[in-house]
């Protein structure tokens, strides 16, 4: 009885962080937070913690952008 108690409350703990960085047109790089990614926009960038978070997106031919983000927590 209190092994499936035990493993709901713990499955309840799991929050999937994610944050989609899309542009147009696609292909760009992302920085995050200092961190270039392999890979090009559109993606889906999984995050540990919430807060300010910089991101920093580029491709030849176009404007750079910057921008800082403040990532809340969801109210639950």
């Amino acid at each position: 009885m209190w092994v499936p108690l035990a493993a709901g409350l713990l499955m309840a703990g799991c929050v999937r962080r994610e944050l989609q960085v899309m542009t147009r047109p696609p292909g760009a790089t992302v920085t995050f937070d200092g961190r270039v990614l392999e890979r090009k926009t559109p993606l889906f960038l999984a995050f540990t913690w919430y807060g300010t978070h910089e991101i920093v997106v580029e491709k030849p031919g176009y404007h750079r952008e910057r921008l800082v983000a403040h990532l809340k927590p969801p109210w639950y």
